[in-house]
């Protein structure tokens, strides 16, 4: 398999069983997190290279965009994903030193809003 991609498996009893993980063909990939927004698409997040985003507008994960780079500076490259309405989400990050990166500034959480139509 290829460790440069996210991996996606699904699950239609809860849980109990899932399918074959299947390739995302993403530039990578760490701490992924999902939100489903009130209008039906569902959200990815992840990190490392950059921070990106991936949309399934049917909100089903089988049709994935492709990655749109939402930050590529300094830090972790973990995220998170918070709704702000039906059609909105905040994504949040944290800048930082991390990986022995030589920033100056101050370790700080940032955070952009994305509206999704």
């Amino acid at each position: 398999r290829d460790c440069d991609s996210m991996l996606q498996g699904k699950s239609t009893d809860g849980g109990r069983t899932w399918s074959e993980p299947a390739l995302l063909n993403t530039p990578g990939g760490v701490d992924p997190a999902l939100l489903l927004l009130g209008n039906g698409v569902l959200v990815c997040s992840f990190g490392r290279p950059n921070i990106s985003l991936l949309l399934s507008p049917s909100g089903t994960a089988d049709d994935w965009t492709e990655p749109l780079v939402a930050y590529d500076g300094p830090g972790d490259h973990y995220t998170d994903l918070w709704p702000t309405s039906d059609s909105s989400l905040l994504l949040m990050w944290c800048r930082s030193g991390f990986c022995g990166l030589n920033i100056e500034e101050p370790n700080e959480v940032r955070s952009t809003e994305f509206s999704v139509r």
